[in-house]
């Protein structure tokens, strides 16, 4: 029981933070990119809280435990990923754009945005999808099963689907 309280004190905190902090949105560029004002190790720590996910506590977790080091290769794009970021995320910044599907559109073309966008749609479906799950799992885990799996994924849908449409 003091781990559930000990999350909804969390989830609280967290929306009245979030509650507090939309008070200084003033344009897009605010919401979409923290209004380009974020510190290196702030953008880091932005950047981690986002990939780390229930993916990588469920999964990746249990790879790396049976298959050792090995395992690694299958984060391998992340990494990849942040180094070729690391080289051009100047240039991208220059397309003064907010989202891939933009600078696809500004690079190339309209359809190029539709085809990045639907992509775009199907993986986050997908990513959210099991981010609601693992959350649906944990709270099963910690209310020693009192909380059912899918009353959980529901309960922390409700929580983020409000807490991005403060």
């Amino acid at each position: 029981m003091v781990y559930l309280l000990t999350i909804l004190f969390y989830l609280v905190v967290l929306f009245a933070i979030g509650l507090h902090l939309t008070k200084r949105l003033k344009k897009k560029e605010d919401f979409l990119v923290a209004g380009r004002r974020l510190t290196a190790p702030v953008l880091v720590g932005t950047l981690l809280a986002s990939w780390i996910g229930s993916g990588d506590i469920f999964s990746v977790s249990d790879l790396s435990y049976n298959h050792g080091f090995a395992s690694l290769i299958g984060s391998s794009g992340g990494w990849l990923g942040i180094i070729i970021v690391f080289f051009i995320a100047g240039r991208v910044r220059t397309f003064g754009q907010f989202t891939v599907p933009d600078i696809m559109e500004a690079r190339y073309n309209k359809w190029a945005r539709i085809l990045t966008t639907g992509v775009t749609i199907i993986a986050y479906v997908t990513i959210v999808s099991y981010q609601f799950r693992g959350g649906g799992w944990v709270l099963e885990i910690i209310s020693g099963g009192k909380i059912p799996v899918e009353t959980g994924i529901i309960i922390i849908a409700v929580f983020v689907l409000s807490l991005i449409h403060i």
